[in-house]
């Protein structure tokens, strides 16, 4: 149990191999949030990446997953490539917290700046808002970049309501966003 009564549940390799290969074998996407990320090399090298069509760990979780360099030298702007480039996942899109988001695909990095916010209650939910939007953005036919301004849209919304599941944006409040 963490601090606070949160529970977090280590997936193992074995079930995280093979949601991707059955993800796969349907025909499905596949946009994962390595949350706790595996941490052992030969963890991350035994797994089919190629199959992960979007990865989306935040800054810390990005770190871990690099192996081969010194992952805090690098520069939060150059974590997406690196976590690209390290696990072969096509798409990557590194949360930053307050600082937005990095993202790298087709062999291109960018960085969205976060949305303004008018006073931050909670942060607990943020990312579960973050990875909501940008997956039903993207299964809607959305391009990456609306998106992530949708999944961005998200998280600002949930940062200023507290709680986890009670500061899910509803998705009026996400349209009215958008219009803003």
């Amino acid at each position: 149990m963490e601090r606070g009564g949160r529970a977090r549940r280590r997936v193992g390799r074995r079930a995280l191999r093979a949601t991707i290969e059955s993800t796969n074998r349907h025909g499905s996407r596949l946009l994962l949030q390595p949350a706790p990320p595996l941490r052992e090399p030969v963890d991350l090298a035994t797994l089919p990446w190629n199959g992960v069509d979007l990865l989306l760990p935040n800054e810390a979780e990005a770190r871990a997953l690099v192996h081969g360099v010194d992952p805090e030298a690098l520069a939060a702007e150059d974590l997406a490539a690196a976590v690209a480039r390290t696990l072969a996942v096509p798409t990557v899109v590194v949360t930053l917290g307050g600082a937005g988001c990095v993202a790298h695909s087709a062999g291109t990095s960018r960085h969205y700046p976060a949305h303004r916010v008018t006073e931050v209650i909670d942060s607990t939910g943020a990312s579960d808002a973050f990875a909501a939007a940008l997956a039903l953005e993207l299964t809607g036919g959305g391009s990456q970049s609306d998106a992530i301004q949708a999944a961005l849209s998200a998280a600002a919304l949930a940062v200023e309501r507290a709680g986890g599941h009670e500061s899910m944006p509803l998705a009026a409040a996400l349209r009215a966003a958008a219009r803003r």
